[in-house]
């Protein structure tokens, strides 16, 4: 999926989720005019439309207004562990989905942030699954009445967190 914030941190549009699949020309310049080859060397993976870089190269492409408001991209759940805590953050597991995370040296590739258009400031925090990224802000866990000490953890992502659950 793919959430935008600007620089006050407000979404910019509507968030892409991970099952919208109008980026198949982002996919198919990804996978045929980059190369399927090269994705692989950055980020383990090819394009699919559920990954997060075609959907920013599809808002580059169509919504380049918005696009030039970025100043942070995020998942879904980074969003909400973001709203929770004020950090800007996501997890190995779920970055390894954005097609901009190098897998093998476990940070963002310099290469596929060029060729998004985007640079690595605009990425979020990289945190291990079971990292502590912060606690509740005060004015959440009033809203939540829970207690301010609350930590949130990085998360993962679905099929990572399902295959530690069922112990495979």
């Amino acid at each position: 999926g793919l959430v935008i914030l600007d620089k006050d941190d407000n979404v910019i549009r509507p968030a892409l989720l991970w099952n919208d699949g109008r980026t198949f020309e982002e996919c198919d310049y990804l996978n045929n005019v980059i190369g399927k080859e090269k994705l692989s060397e950055y980020t383990a993976n090819i394009s699919f439309t559920g990954f997060t870089a075609p959907k920013i190269l599809w808002i580059k492409n169509k919504e380049p207004e918005n696009f030039a408001k970025i100043a942070k991209i995020m998942l879904p759940k980074d969003y909400i562990a973001y709203k929770l805590t004020g950090v800007h953050c996501t997890d190995v597991s779920d970055a390894s989905g954005m097609l901009i995370f190098d897998v093998k040296n476990r940070k963002w590739s310099k290469e596929m942030c060029d060729i998004c258009g985007v640079d690595e400031t605009q990425l979020a925090a990289i945190y291990e699954s079971y990292e502590k990224v912060g606690t509740v802000k005060q004015s959440v866990a009033d809203e939540l009445g829970i207690p301010a000490s609350t930590i949130v953890a990085a998360g993962g992502g679905d099929n990572a967190a399902a295959a530690v659950g069922t112990g495979t």
